[in-house]
């Protein structure tokens, strides 16, 4: 009998993202013989409060079962990924991230074991400043995994000037289950009065979720709506930001002079889609470090027009200019303030382009990630093949 070979792929924490294109990855690896491992470094992160199920569609395996990322120390990251994979002895790897010591370990015990091993990550030129020193390091670093599996266009042109060949970089890293948002947003609409009254939601408003850090930008979308409350010529729709964070207090003495704001907190993935599926348009203002923006591919996937910030990774290949959105300078209240006016206007298809997000977002799916993991797997052999 052929034995099944294995390939693990590796992330700090699973999250329902993360769970999505595991399960799309086994399925699809099914057909190829190879058996998916899970693993993740962690049982979870102070950044994300995700809540998650237990999978019996691929192997999972939580290194460190009881402790955050925070509390880990570096070395023991190193050791234990080491004998994870000593025990495992998979055919192939493919490691989220290259900053951490158990990428490094993986990508050391593939160099010595001879495997091939993909690197999967979101980082763009322009998601943080950088310096020569420091990205001739990573250049170094990263030109020695063997393939990549990236975000999209700005992600691609990023991990090539790292030293990976274009061929052996592939889109697709970034996505969500669409399927789910698509499904729960429709049923949210099919019974707005009812669930407007139970979430105590305005019948028009923009949507923003996103943790409430300063990157994220929360007080110039503030600012940027009172601007447009004030410019408006008629009621002006609400405002709705879905999450939490150290910043909330701070933003919420700024919102208290404007009526609009309605603070919804921290949503699970079963519940968030309501909110999408009861907007009118959604607002990802991030002034710097968004590789790439998940919450825009969600809401894309609910059927919303998407006004997204220059400094989002996502924007080049997910914002269709006037098409599913507009795009923004997020220095600029003043032009975001103007876009606002410009969807509640009643001048623009707004059913038309949620239409559009919707076939936009309908290329970038758990199957997408699935399908070029492992072409990237396949570019990843044939480079240990031909060495």
């Amino acid at each position: 009998m052929k034995q099944t070979r294995k390939l693990v792929v590796f992330f700090i924490n699973f999250g329902p993202y993360h769970l999505a294109r595991l399960h799309s990855l086994a399925a699809l690896a099914q057909s190829r013989g190879l058996e998916i491992w899970g693993i993740e470094l962690c049982a979870g992160e102070a950044t994300y409060s995700w809540q998650t199920q237990k999978s019996v569609t691929f192997r999972w395996q939580t290194l460190f079962p009881d402790r955050f990322l925070h509390e880990l120390p570096l070395p023991a990251q190193a050791g234990r990924t080491i004998a994870c994979l000593e025990a495992l002895r998979p055919e192939a790897l493919a490691v989220a991230g290259y900053s951490l010591p158990f990428a490094w370990a993986a990508l050391s015990w593939a160099k010595l074991r001879n495997r091939p091993v993909v690197v999967m990550g979101d980082s763009t030129a322009g998601d943080l400043p950088r310096t020569r020193g420091r990205e001739a390091l990573k250049r170094w670093l990263v030109s020695r995994f063997d393939a990549a599996l990236v975000g999209g266009t700005p992600q691609q042109a990023y991990f090539h000037s790292l030293g990976i060949p274009k061929p052996r970089i592939f889109p697709g890293y970034d996505v969500v289950d669409n399927g789910h948002f698509a499904r729960k947003a429709q049923a949210a609409r099919a019974q707005a009065p009812a669930l407007m009254a139970s979430l105590r939601l305005p019948p028009f408003y923009f949507l923003t979720v996103c943790r409430f850090v300063p990157k994220k930008n929360l007080s110039g979308l503030l600012a940027a709506y009172a601007s447009y409350c004030q410019w408006s010529g008629s009621t002006p729709w609400n405002l709705v930001l879905c999450g939490a964070g150290p910043e909330e207090p701070r933003l919420r003495k700024q919102a208290a002079a404007l009526p609009g704001v309605h603070f919804a907190g921290f949503q699970q993935a079963d519940t968030l889609p309501a909110y999408y599926g009861l907007a009118r348009c959604f607002i990802l203002p991030s002034r710097k470090n968004e590789p790439w923006g998940l919450v825009v591919n969600e809401a894309m996937a609910a059927g919303l027009p998407v006004l997204v910030s220059h400094a989002c990774g996502c924007k080049d290949d997910l914002v269709q200019e006037g098409v599913n959105g507009f795009s923004f300078d997020p220095r600029d209240c003043d032009s975001l303030a103007r876009l606002l006016l410009q969807v509640a206007s009643g001048k623009l298809d707004l059913a038309a382009m949620g239409t559009a997000s919707r076939r936009i977002i309908s290329r970038w799916t758990p199957d997408t990630f699935a399908r070029n993991l492992l072409k990237a797997v396949d570019a990843a052999e044939s480079r240990r093949q031909n060495e």
